[in-house]
């Protein structure tokens, strides 16, 4: 049996976008973040997570996008499952 991990991001909310992008309103086409992650205010984000047996290219693009205050991701955490329903945070990915 594979290992199983939670992947797991902060992500901004699809209604505020508009604000912090160059977003055609009608079709979201072509758009642009024109706002940095850390100037986006707490209000406008949600926690997104997913289980998966193979989180690592997610997990290394999410930490990219984070690291770089952009894409509209924060807070990127990658756990494995220890037992059910434990969790345990995974420093090296």
């Amino acid at each position: 049996m594979s290992e199983m991990y939670r992947l797991s991001w902060e992500s901004t909310d699809i209604r505020e976008l508009w604000r912090y992008s160059n977003a055609d309103p009608l079709t979201h086409k072509n758009t642009t973040q024109i706002v940095p992650n850390s100037q986006i205010p707490d209000e406008h984000w949600h926690r997104v997570s997913k289980e998966t047996a193979d989180p690592w290219d997610q997990y290394r693009t999410l930490k990219r996008w984070a690291d770089a205050d952009e894409h509209f991701v924060r807070n990127v955490v990658l756990e494995r499952m220890v037992s059910e329903p434990h969790w345990e945070i995974v420093t090296d990915g």
